[in-house]
């Protein structure tokens, strides 16, 4: 008896149709955040400062080629006069330096995306908070990027007035090259 009960409850309580809270109407902006990315104050320092610690990582690289080129050249000169076994291991120790370029090389540019990346991701912290202000004070539900818009009313495009708020924000972001 009590089990028919609680069955026809369950059933009871799974037919009465549930009352669901009605969506909220659609107010959606676009923002254009490949041009924020792009023109944004920050955004420019941040390109400044890896062109600068671009330039200074391919001067130590070069630097350290010159010397490489200049070591192969006295290796080269050095065969004849050398025993074999002197010469195999002045060998070995260029090949060791060769490497170490290599790894090198590999280490900086590491550093480079490492640093360019944690720019990148304040900017785009600072963004996305700027965007749920507005979304706030607007009573925005929705905010879409330009890049998945086909089409738009330049009403709904408030791109312009959140650079300018980012730019107030967020006016520059150093760019940090770890030294690991």
């Amino acid at each position: 008896m009590i089990l028919r009960l609680l069955v026809l409850l369950a059933v009871i309580a799974f037919a009465v149709p549930v009352a669901h809270a009605k969506p909220p109407a659609p107010a959606i902006a676009i923002v254009d955040v490949d041009l924020i990315l792009r023109d944004s104050t920050a955004a420019k320092g941040i390109r400044e400062q890896m062109e600068k610690h671009d330039t200074t990582f391919r001067n130590e690289i070069q630097q350290q080629e010159n010397a490489l080129r200049a070591a192969d050249q006295e290796l080269a000169q050095k065969k004849a006069i050398l025993a074999p076994e002197a010469f195999q291991s002045q060998v070995q120790d260029f090949q060791k330096r060769v490497a170490a370029l290599g790894e090198l090389v590999q280490k900086r540019k590491k550093q480079l995306d490492d640093a360019f990346n944690g720019a990148q991701k304040q900017l785009r912290d600072a963004l996305g908070e700027v965007i749920q202000t507005q979304m706030k004070e607007q009573g925005l539900n929705m905010v879409m990027p330009r890049a998945v818009v086909f089409e738009m009313s330049k009403e709904m495009d408030i791109t312009q007035e959140t650079l300018r708020r980012l730019n107030q924000r967020l006016p520059q972001v150093k760019v940090v090259i770890s030294t690991n």
